[in-house]
């Protein structure tokens, strides 16, 4: 089964995020995708596939990674 385009996306910004904090585990669902990992304590960060979407199609990083990576 060939992955999408988002779903490439997706594991995209994941190993953006575990070149900053090591393992990240991503659980997607239709509405939103989810990134576990340690930054001193545990974070979920939960994104909308829509603001993925529209960053995918801008070729950006969505601002809540962003945030998280400084």
């Amino acid at each position: 089964m060939a992955l999408t385009e988002i779903d490439q996306y997706k594991f995209g910004l994941k190993s953006y995020l575990t070149m900053y904090f090591g393992s990240v585990e991503m659980n997607s669902s239709k509405d939103f995708t989810t990134f576990f990992f340690y930054n001193a304590a545990p974070v979920k960060l939960e994104i909308p596939n829509i603001e993925i979407e529209r960053c995918r199609v801008a070729h950006k990083i969505p601002e809540a990674i962003k945030n998280i990576c400084k």
